[in-house]
């Protein structure tokens, strides 16, 4: 598309004193961590000029740097990838048609989108996912795809799509309670316990995975690394736990996978399909009457 420069210019054009005063007073109402960054004030800047002013211009610089971030999202709540593509399209022409909800005086403007992927995924089908039984045999846990990030993107999988969403959230976005309870359409409370629990589900579930493939050698530390999930692991325990990690570059690199999984499941997403791209081009450049 031949816009970059004038869309560049866009973004860093000036506003006038009552768009200045609309935006200053929404930016400081934000009480959550993702509201107050540089990026996030800018993109609040176009997306109240899109909203109020109706100037279809101001979301390509918004398309552009959320499409990826739609996509991923969309990915783990379907787990499908053609799905994926319908989902983001259309929630994306719903954004580029104004059809939304407005914008709240709180918002992080990657939750506002987010929220309308969420739900245009609910209605395409979200995959679902298993009941964990947590305390089986790990043969309960069939995971088949390669390697340790495999297994913890495999865990992923297991787990229902509000438990996804929230570690997705939480995991690789790092949105705080406030606008993980929005997307999710939960209370912050409601919220806070959900992502603990999903959490700890996927932990345990990828170590249990992990128990499947591990060597002879490893599958004490892994026992215990259980145990320490658990909080049920005295001291003597810990003492060996740290030792073998110090000894096992394997080991210490599944629990920082497990401890820290945002890397890790943003790894398996592929990049947005070329086409579909070229498709939310094409949306952002056609006038709202077409």
């Amino acid at each position: 598309m031949g816009e970059t420069t004038s869309d560049d210019q866009l973004d860093e054009l000036p506003l006038d004193r009552d768009e200045m005063i609309l935006v200053d007073r929404l930016w400081r109402s934000g009480t959550s961590a993702t509201a107050v960054s540089p990026s996030t004030r800018r993109d609040l800047r176009l997306l109240q000029r899109f909203l109020s002013l109706d100037d279809r211009k101001a979301v390509v610089p918004l398309l552009r740097r959320h499409r990826v971030a739609t996509w991923r999202l969309a990915c783990a709540i379907t787990l499908d990838v053609d799905t994926a593509e319908i989902v983001v399209e259309n929630a994306w022409r719903e954004v580029l048609q104004g059809e939304g909800a407005a914008i709240g005086t709180w918002s992080n403007p990657r939750a506002w989108l987010f929220e309308v992927v969420r739900r245009h995924g609910l209605e395409q089908g979200a995959a679902p996912g298993v009941e964990l039984d947590l305390d089986a045999d790990i043969s309960m846990f069939p995971l088949d795809q390669a390697g340790d990030v495999g297994l913890l993107a495999a865990s992923f999988s297991l787990l229902d799509e509000v438990a996804r969403t929230a570690v997705w959230l939480h995991a690789v976005e790092g949105f705080d309670d406030v606008d993980t309870a929005f997307v999710l359409g939960l209370r912050r409370l409601e919220t806070h316990d959900l992502i603990d629990g999903a959490m700890g589900d996927l932990r345990v579930a990828a170590v249990r995975g992990q128990l499947l493939a591990a060597t002879d050698r490893c599958h004490p530390a892994l026992e215990k690394f259980l145990g320490y999930l658990d909080e049920d692991l005295d001291h003597e325990g810990e003492q060996d736990l740290l030792l073998h990690l110090r000894r096992c570059r394997r080991c210490a690199a599944r629990l920082d996978a497990v401890e820290a999984p945002g890397l890790s499941l943003v790894d398996r997403v592929l990049a947005p399909p070329a086409p579909l791209t070229h498709r939310l081009r094409q949306l952002a450049s056609t006038p709202a009457n077409s």
